[in-house]
């Protein structure tokens, strides 16, 4: 058979800011999109929509920054849902700041989540799954003059969490699940290449079972490194994604991985720019959901235009 599955998703913004002193911003705004599937298979529902409105405040005293945040989301499926987050810093010194903050979060199901008619009886929607709501806190510290850094201590508390089944049959709610870790930037310069390395570190848990949470590795880290040479412009990235298990259950892990990349940018003049990537140089087997391989070696050249540049 010649099964078909499409989601598109319509979707608007507006956003209005309000100096209303040098130390008083208010932000208020809209946000509406909406959902569709079209399928060869038949759903109860092929469209949602979800209006929301959202309201912020940051306040500037000095050395110190405050910010609260509100949002209102009208799900046509979920109903109404408030969220918000506040958060407060503090600049220590004139290159150092340390920050908290506070959150929750409401996210509903896709219709990939609901719908998916899968195949051979794995990767399955669950049309009866709950929209994932969660509480978040981050700790952080950063500063540096010629090089830059930052470091922050994060933890997630989910319920319903939308993961798929132990058995890859199909997608359930995780009662309860919690993620935590550190994350870690460097960047700044070597021998005139930019540099940027990034780390995490981090543990996840079913707080029902204590296995681990599926497609999460305890370790990832970026190095990126870029040069510009009069017009040419060449760098590399290593992305490296830590052991990880597929589902909850904790019976498939899947391997660690290190993928190369190389882009370049030649400026031909003032508006065009002739560009060039190679990804998984190397070429390198992995899989980041067990069956799925990831692409191999490919090479992308573009050609880009800007007007005015």
């Amino acid at each position: 058979t010649d099964d078909r599955y499409t989601t598109t998703r319509d979707s608007v913004t507006w956003q209005n800011d309000l100096f209303l002193s040098e130390d008083l911003i208010t932000t208020i705004g809209v946000d509406y999109y909406d959902d569709q599937v079209d399928s060869t298979t038949d759903y109860d529902r092929t469209s949602r929509d979800n209006l929301a409105a959202f309201l912020q405040q940051q306040w500037f005293a000095g050395p110190f920054d405050l910010q609260g945040a509100v949002r209102y989301d009208d799900n046509e499926v979920y109903g109404g849902e408030t969220t918000g987050s506040v958060a407060a810093g503090y600049r220590l010194t004139q290159s150092m700041r340390t920050y908290v903050s506070w959150g929750t979060a409401f996210k509903a199901p896709s219709f990939n989540d609901l719908y998916y008619p899968g195949y051979f009886g794995m990767y399955q929607g669950n049309p009866d799954l709950d929209p994932e709501k969660s509480q978040s806190w981050e700790l952080g510290l950063k500063g540096g003059h010629d090089w830059r850094w930052d470091v922050a201590a994060f933890q997630t508390h989910i319920d319903d969490l939308i993961a798929l089944s132990e058995d890859s049959s199909t997608y359930v709610n995780v009662d309860e699940a919690l993620i935590r870790g550190v994350e870690g930037t460097v960047r700044g310069s070597v021998a005139g290449f930019d540099t940027r390395l990034t780390a995490t570190w981090m543990h996840t848990e079913d707080e029902d079972t204590g296995n681990e949470l599926g497609r999460r590795p305890s370790f990832k880290s970026t190095l990126s490194v870029r040069r510009t040479f009069g017009r040419a412009t060449l760098g590399t990235s290593i992305h490296y994604g830590g052991e990880r298990y597929d589902s909850t259950a904790n019976t498939t892990e899947l391997d660690a991985y290190t993928v190369v990349d190389l882009t370049a940018a030649w400026r031909i003049d003032e508006a065009w720019t002739l560009r060039g990537r190679v990804t998984n140089l190397f070429d390198e087997d992995y899989q980041t959901a067990d069956t799925y391989n990831m692409p191999g070696r490919a090479a992308l050249v573009s050609v880009t235009w800007q007007p005015g540049s």
